[in-house]
Order: structure tokens, then C-alpha cells, then sequence
């Protein structure tokens, strides 16, 4: 599925995020977070790690904007517990898998912090609603998806003997 329909399937879902109390739109932040790492799972089963990655980290990114455009956070506390729970909607399924196969799944182990990062700066770009941070979260979400990958996948390919690319 393509990530726009992803992310306005998930903005309907939070349509009326307003109308229910603080706890029950927790759940539904959650319950999102989980529906877009399954919607992304046919690219991680097709595509190489840098699509994933692109995709992955850019999804959660726009979700997460999406998410704080609807809940509106207070304050701190309140985009911390949203960074979390969008993280724990990635880790929820991920996780599981790594376990059964962790060898598998070992060159796409960076995948876990890619996304927690890109949740991360989305947020602090929608707080602080700033050109230069929304620049900065930008570059380094290039970056990650460009050089770190890179690094990774190298390290994976001389250290493991993995074909990572």
C-alpha cells in the first residue's frame, strides 16, 4: 500500500480522536501504529532494507504528525507518551519476530531505531513548529537513511558474510 493511503486511512481513524477521553485515544494512537507496521509489511517482505527503511521511517514520521495534528498534545509529557505508544505499535509486532528468527531478520535489526528516531523528530518538529528544526529532523532522517544505512549494511556484508543490498 502506498503510504499516503496509509496515512489518510489513519487520519480517519483519528477523526474523532477529540470525542473520546485520553485513555481510549491512547489505545487507538496504539492500535494505528500497529495497522501502519502491517500495512508496511509488504514492502518488508519485497523490498530491499533501504525501501524499507525509506519507507518505514517516512510512514511513522507522517503518522506521527498526524497523530499530534489530532490528539494536541499539552505538553512534554504528552508527546513523550505518544512517541512511546507509536514506537510500542512498532515493537509490538517486530519484536515477536526477531525472536522466532532473529538471524533472519539480524540486517534489518536497524530498522527498531530508524523508525523510533524518525517518531522522535516528527514530534519535535510539530511541537516546536520551527523552519530550522523541521530542516535539521529532515537532514538527519537523509542521513540515516542514506549514510548510517550504508554503514550498516556494510558491516552486516563484511562481518556476517550477509547479502545486505
Amino acid at each position: 500500500m502506498e503510504p499516503e493511503f496509509v496515512a489518510m486511512a489513519c487520519l480517519t481513524l483519528m477523526a474523532d480522536v477529540e470525542e473520546y477521553d485520553m485513555k481510549k485515544s491512547y489505545l487507538l494512537v496504539l492500535l494505528v501504529s500497529v495497522l501502519l507496521y502491517l500495512c508496511l509489511t509488504p514492502v518488508k517482505l519485497c523490498g530491499s532494507v533501504w525501501v524499507c527503511s525509506w519507507s518505514s521511517s517516512w510512514s511513522y514520521a507522517l503518522l506521527s504528525w498526524l497523530v499530534c495534528d489530532k490528539v494536541n498534545p499539552k505538553g512534554t509529557g504528552e508527546n513523550v507518551v505518544l512517541a512511546m505508544l507509536l514506537t510500542l505499535g512498532y515493537f509490538i509486532v517486530d519484536i515477536p519476530v526477531r525472536i522466532i528468527d532473529f538471524e533472519g531478520t539480524f540486517v534489518s535489526l536497524i530498522l527498531l531505531p530508524v523508525v523510533a528516531v524518525s517518531i522522535c523528530l516528527s514530534l519535535l518538529c510539530h511541537s516546536c513548529k520551527s523552519l530550522k528544526i523541521l530542516v535539521l529532523s529532515y537532514a538527519i532522517l537523509m542521513i540515516i537513511n542514506t549514510f548510517v544505512m550504508n554503514e550498516w549494511l556494510q558491516y552486516c556484508s563484511e562481518c556476517f558474510g550477509m547479502r545486505c543490498f
